[in-house]
């Protein structure tokens, strides 16, 4: 081989670049994997519920509390806290979207009277008026096993 040969072969772009394999096909059972995982979890239980309602409203009630008292200290202890408790207020909004779409709790009733408490703390409506449409989004088709959702009282 030639010298001009040997340095052409080598900058070839098809020799520098490593190969790399195609990723797996995902299992042909996938979906009904997952469904068996999440079975246990489309049916409210009001256990799970309140455990979530105690270790989110408790905490967030007792950061207000030291933000109250830190502002008395000072801003910069205030701020980590604030911050935090707006993660706080993000688990609180989830939970009354839960209540808007009746997943929550079984009981309508709870989940009008949580939804509306967590949709104050979060500034967000539970309706647009007095008796009209829920300010909620639809939930899928899919959800409902092809029947029509239904809004409002």
């Amino acid at each position: 081989m030639t010298s001009t040969e040997t340095t052409s072969a080598s900058s070839s772009p098809q020799s520098s670049r490593p190969a790399f394999p195609e990723p797996p096909a995902p299992p042909a059972d996938s979906t009904a994997t997952w469904r068996e995982i999440v079975k246990k979890f489309q049916q409210p239980s009001r256990g799970r519920a309140i455990w979530q309602l105690v270790n989110t409203l408790g905490p967030y009630a007792g950061l207000w509390y030291l933000m109250h008292r830190a502002l008395a200290v000072s801003y910069w202890l205030e701020l980590p806290l604030a911050i935090l408790a707006g993660l706080f207020v993000v688990r609180i909004f989830i939970i009354f979207h839960d209540c808007g779409h009746g997943s929550f709790f079984k009981s309508k009733t709870a989940n009008d009277v949580f939804g509306f408490i967590t949709g104050v703390l979060t500034l967000t409506p539970t309706t647009t008026g007095a008796g009209s449409t829920r300010c909620i989004t639809p939930p899928p088709a899919i959800w409902t096993n092809g029947a029509p959702a239904t809004f409002g009282p």
